[in-house]
Protein backbone atom coordinates (compact mmCIF):
# COMPACT_ATOMS: atom_id res chain seq x y z
CA UNK A 1 0.00 0.00 0.00
CA UNK A 2 1.82 3.30 -0.97
CA UNK A 3 1.89 6.78 0.95
CA UNK A 4 -1.48 7.69 -0.59
CA UNK A 5 -3.29 4.75 -0.08
CA UNK A 6 -2.66 5.04 3.50
CA UNK A 7 -3.26 8.69 3.65
CA UNK A 8 -7.05 8.23 2.25
CA UNK A 9 -8.10 5.12 4.39
CA UNK A 10 -7.20 7.41 7.22
CA UNK A 11 -8.94 10.00 5.92
CA UNK A 12 -12.05 7.01 5.40
CA UNK A 13 -11.58 6.23 9.08
CA UNK A 14 -12.00 9.55 10.38
CA UNK A 15 -14.62 11.01 8.65
CA UNK A 16 -16.34 7.47 9.67
CA UNK A 17 -15.33 8.36 13.71
CA UNK A 18 -16.34 12.00 13.25
CA UNK A 19 -19.87 10.81 11.38
CA UNK A 20 -20.53 8.38 14.15
CA UNK A 21 -19.90 11.04 16.60
CA UNK A 22 -22.19 13.64 15.18
CA UNK A 23 -24.70 10.60 15.40
CA UNK A 24 -24.30 10.72 19.30
CA UNK A 25 -23.97 14.24 19.58
CA UNK A 26 -27.05 14.49 18.06
CA UNK A 27 -29.14 11.81 19.73
CA UNK A 28 -28.00 13.04 23.00
CA UNK A 29 -29.26 16.41 21.77
CA UNK A 30 -32.61 15.11 20.70
CA UNK A 31 -33.16 12.75 24.10
CA UNK A 32 -32.35 16.52 26.03
CA UNK A 33 -35.13 18.22 23.98
CA UNK A 34 -37.80 15.65 24.69
CA UNK A 35 -36.95 15.66 28.14
CA UNK A 36 -37.45 19.59 28.41
CA UNK A 37 -40.54 18.94 26.59
CA UNK A 38 -41.66 16.24 28.74
CA UNK A 39 -41.08 18.58 31.94
CA UNK A 40 -43.00 21.71 29.78
CA UNK A 41 -45.75 19.73 30.04
CA UNK A 42 -45.82 18.04 32.92
CA UNK A 43 -47.54 19.91 35.59
CA UNK A 44 -50.10 21.30 33.33
CA UNK A 45 -53.32 18.99 34.26
CA UNK A 46 -53.50 20.14 37.17
CA UNK A 47 -51.81 23.62 36.73
CA UNK A 48 -48.84 22.70 39.81
CA UNK A 49 -46.49 25.52 38.21
CA UNK A 50 -46.66 29.14 37.63
CA UNK A 51 -46.42 31.00 34.73
CA UNK A 52 -42.48 31.79 35.31
CA UNK A 53 -41.68 28.82 35.72
CA UNK A 54 -43.43 27.31 32.65
CA UNK A 55 -42.15 30.40 30.52
CA UNK A 56 -38.57 28.96 31.87
CA UNK A 57 -39.43 25.41 30.81
CA UNK A 58 -40.17 27.24 27.21
CA UNK A 59 -37.15 29.01 26.65
CA UNK A 60 -35.44 25.02 27.55
CA UNK A 61 -37.65 23.68 25.05
CA UNK A 62 -36.90 26.47 22.93
CA UNK A 63 -33.02 25.76 23.12
CA UNK A 64 -33.01 22.54 23.05
CA UNK A 65 -34.76 22.52 20.01
CA UNK A 66 -31.83 25.13 18.14
CA UNK A 67 -29.34 23.26 19.45
CA UNK A 68 -30.77 19.43 18.04
CA UNK A 69 -31.61 21.70 14.21
CA UNK A 70 -27.42 22.64 14.75
CA UNK A 71 -26.50 19.09 15.36
CA UNK A 72 -28.81 17.76 12.36
CA UNK A 73 -27.01 20.33 10.03
CA UNK A 74 -23.25 18.74 11.68
CA UNK A 75 -24.61 15.07 10.95
CA UNK A 76 -25.48 16.17 7.24
CA UNK A 77 -21.85 17.82 7.02
CA UNK A 78 -20.34 14.69 8.02
CA UNK A 79 -22.24 12.38 5.96
CA UNK A 80 -20.74 14.26 3.02
CA UNK A 81 -17.19 14.52 4.01
CA UNK A 82 -17.39 10.63 4.53
CA UNK A 83 -19.07 10.36 1.47
CA UNK A 84 -16.37 11.91 -0.19
CA UNK A 85 -13.39 10.51 1.52
CA UNK A 86 -15.27 6.95 0.00
CA UNK A 87 -14.75 8.16 -3.15
CA UNK A 88 -11.73 9.21 -3.24
CA UNK A 89 -10.55 6.03 -2.00
CA UNK A 90 -12.23 4.20 -4.70
CA UNK A 91 -10.53 6.63 -6.58
CA UNK A 92 -7.13 6.32 -5.88
CA UNK A 93 -6.97 2.26 -5.56
CA UNK A 94 -9.41 2.59 -8.83
CA UNK A 95 -7.62 1.37 -12.41
CA UNK A 96 -8.95 4.63 -14.24
CA UNK A 97 -5.75 6.59 -14.98
CA UNK A 98 -7.27 9.80 -14.89
CA UNK A 99 -9.47 9.39 -12.05
CA UNK A 100 -6.24 7.87 -9.96
CA UNK A 101 -4.37 10.97 -11.02
CA UNK A 102 -7.36 13.59 -9.81
CA UNK A 103 -7.25 11.68 -6.31
CA UNK A 104 -3.71 11.30 -5.45
CA UNK A 105 -3.37 15.41 -6.30
CA UNK A 106 -5.74 15.30 -3.34
CA UNK A 107 -4.22 12.98 -1.08
CA UNK A 108 -1.01 14.68 -1.79
CA UNK A 109 -2.90 18.47 -0.70
CA UNK A 110 -4.46 16.87 2.29
CA UNK A 111 -1.55 14.88 3.34
CA UNK A 112 0.17 18.28 3.71
CA UNK A 113 -1.68 18.40 6.90
CA UNK A 114 -3.50 21.59 6.62
CA UNK A 115 -4.07 23.31 10.21
CA UNK A 116 -7.47 23.15 11.25
CA UNK A 117 -8.98 25.68 13.56
CA UNK A 118 -10.08 24.32 16.33
CA UNK A 119 -14.26 25.25 17.04
CA UNK A 120 -14.00 27.51 19.99
CA UNK A 121 -16.78 26.82 22.65
CA UNK A 122 -18.22 30.40 22.08
CA UNK A 123 -19.05 29.49 18.99
CA UNK A 124 -21.17 27.02 19.72
CA UNK A 125 -23.17 29.11 22.21
CA UNK A 126 -23.70 32.11 20.23
CA UNK A 127 -24.79 29.96 17.31
CA UNK A 128 -27.28 28.49 19.58
CA UNK A 129 -28.73 31.43 21.23
CA UNK A 130 -29.10 32.95 17.99
CA UNK A 131 -31.23 30.03 16.74
CA UNK A 132 -32.91 30.01 19.64
CA UNK A 133 -33.85 33.98 19.42
CA UNK A 134 -35.52 32.87 16.35
CA UNK A 135 -37.43 29.77 17.94
CA UNK A 136 -39.43 32.28 20.03
CA UNK A 137 -43.03 31.11 19.50
CA UNK A 138 -46.23 33.35 19.53
CA UNK A 139 -48.66 32.68 21.69
CA UNK A 140 -51.41 29.73 20.14
CA UNK A 141 -48.62 28.29 17.44
CA UNK A 142 -46.87 25.08 17.74
CA UNK A 143 -43.23 24.14 18.24
CA UNK A 144 -41.56 22.66 15.23
CA UNK A 145 -39.72 18.96 15.00
CA UNK A 146 -36.85 19.11 13.52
Amino acid sequence: MSRMDSHAREAVTAAREAREQAERTLRASRHARNTAARALEHDIYPMTIDEDERARRRVAVYEADALVAVHVETVRRARVIEDAAIALVAAVTGTDRSEKAIASSIVDILGGRVPVPALSRSLVEHESVRLASRAVRRPGTRPQRA
